[in-house]
């Protein structure tokens, strides 16, 4: 994933080209993320208390929607250009590079970890190692929180089809989300989707929340427990 070095500087732009039919700008889809991603730690977490990472940060454009709700926030990432687009742009905030296979923790170090549409771009054989990284740096109790891109969205795989970040992409369902989630040793695994239109108001809103379990929204968010105990 280094290879996101000479993408770092037009990181946006790039995206940006890739989803201007839906009328929204890059920017729209983070915040959307930012609140799945608040919304799923307040269910679970108090979010002001908490440590959390971001794995696979890049240039951490969702940062400025999370960092008031979450002042222990740190990003790490493989791409040392990204980083340093996200400390010029978020200068209050620790971000640290890693090599993509061991990060740069101790074990039970963060309460909650997330990881924004990283998987699709961690090689099939890969997968087990990130899994169960993710798994070893959160304490028992905390909340891993994956969002990926929906490969049932046809409109999300024109997406990844014609966007240069995505060459290669290997998309994967919920469900194969959960079971790499539960092979690491993570327990109560749940997915729901979300972005089915790009709309704002009550009424979206409340559509998006009806059909959460739909799995024909553009992106998905799966979220599994570190168990407390292993028996």
């Amino acid at each position: 994933m280094a290879e996101f070095d000479r993408h770092a500087d037009g990181y946006d732009r790039k995206i940006d080209k890739s989803v201007s039919f839906s009328g929204r700008d890059h920017d729209y889809f983070t915040a959307v993320k930012a609140d799945v991603i608040l919304s799923a730690l307040d269910t679970r977490l108090s979010p002001t208390a908490i440590k959390v990472l971001d794995l696979g940060c890049g240039t951490a454009t969702i940062h400025r929607y999370l960092n008031g709700a979450l002042p222990g926030l740190v990003g790490v990432d493989v791409s040392g250009e990204s980083l340093k687009v996200a400390a010029q742009q978020q200068p209050t905030c620790t971000f640290l590079k890693y090599d993509g296979n061991k990060l740069p923790f101790a074990d039970s170090t963060f309460d909650a970890a997330f990881s924004i549409c990283v998987v699709h771009h961690v090689t099939p054989e890969a997968r087990a190692g990130f899994f169960d990284e993710l798994y070893r740096v959160l304490r028992p109790g905390g909340l891993g929180i994956i969002i990926e891109h929906n490969p049932y969205n046809p409109l999300t795989r024109h997406v990844v089809n014609t966007c240069e970040l995505d060459r290669d992409a290997v998309l994967l369902r919920a469900t194969e989300c959960q079971g790499w989630l539960k092979g690491a040793g993570f327990t109560q695994t749940s997915a729901n989707y979300f972005l089915f239109t790009p709309f704002e108001g009550a009424f979206f809103r409340h559509l998006e929340s009806a059909l959460k379990w739909l799995p024909l929204g553009a992106q998905y968010v799966a979220m599994a427990i570190h168990p407390e105990s292993q028996t």
